[in-house]
């Protein structure tokens, strides 16, 4: 049997906000998830798709459409919709609500879309990722802000500016052979109160190699304040890159990962400060 050679405990901010445990679950419930689920032997968590979902193309995925009056909480600040499985997106992750006094389970129903043809589901379909949503100055809309979707692949947008880069929530050996990229296997969501300015998450990340317990307060930003951006890992179609190597017990300026070898690897894609 082969046991994951590590377990990572991490917290993520996207804005600055500061996050608050509640009782029913939070941060330490998740820790706990990855260092039980460390001891087991890797098992991949792929759902088990119809032929219609795994034959889907690019043009018919892109056609799929959550339907709006389906988000979860829809009178809230911060409220939910969620990606579609099939086509490239076939990994299995599983939501739950944090609300008040209880956890509750988001499970998949083709009524939460619209399709353009009919489509043949096994019935064990799960969501692939989700969205967030906040209110519109124009009527009858909703700002999508926040997406997490496909292994731990997230991105996120102040208002007013258009979306860029993607990040992911780990790497293990990016820029050797063969890379690994971890995925987000389970997400607890905390429903927000009606005067939050942000959203806090929880999430389960594992990989052959790693598993991991996550933090995440999300959080819309609006104005003119800088902020130098130092997200590890940030992904774009450029592959115009700069890899660097550091011994271990120098200081690394951007970003770090957890290895065997007395190496860092660090890439370099700017040292911009952002107006957002």
């Amino acid at each position: 049997m082969n046991f994951r050679l590590g377990f990572l405990a991490a917290l993520s901010c996207l804005g600055t906000v500061t996050a608050q445990e509640e009782p029913i679950f939070g941060y330490g419930d998740v820790v706990k998830k990855a260092e039980a689920l460390a001891q087991q032997p890797f098992a991949p968590q792929l759902q088990q798709l119809s032929p219609d979902l795994q034959n889907l193309d690019y043009d018919l995925y892109r056609r799929i459409r959550f339907l709006s009056e389906h988000t979860v909480w829809p009178s809230l600040p911060y409220r939910l919709g969620f990606f579609h499985p099939g086509y490239y997106y076939k990994q299995r992750v599983l939501f739950h609500a944090i609300e008040p006094d209880r956890i509750r389970d988001i499970p998949f129903s083709p009524s939460y879309f619209h399709y353009d043809k009919e489509i043949v589901f096994s019935g064990r379909e799960t969501f692939a990722g989700f969205k967030v949503y906040v209110p519109s100055t124009r009527p009858g809309i909703q700002d999508e802000f926040l997406s997490f979707l496909g292994a731990s692949y997230f991105r996120a947008i102040a208002k007013g500016l258009h979306w860029g880069l993607s990040t992911r929530g780990l790497g293990v050996d990016t820029g050797l052979s063969p890379e690994e990229f971890p995925s987000f296997c389970e997400f607890w969501i905390r429903q927000p109160n009606p005067t939050d300015t942000s959203l806090q998450f929880y999430a389960l990340l594992d990989s052959q190699s790693v598993t991991g317990g996550y933090r995440y307060c999300a959080a819309l930003l609006i104005g003119h304040t800088n902020y130098q951006i130092r997200i590890g890992d940030l992904l774009s179609w450029n592959d115009n890159r700069e890899v660097l190597w550091y011994p271990a017990e120098e200081e690394i300026p951007e970003t770090w990962k957890i290895t065997p070898r007395k190496l860092w690897l660090v890439r370099i894609l700017s040292r911009e400060t952002y107006s957002v």
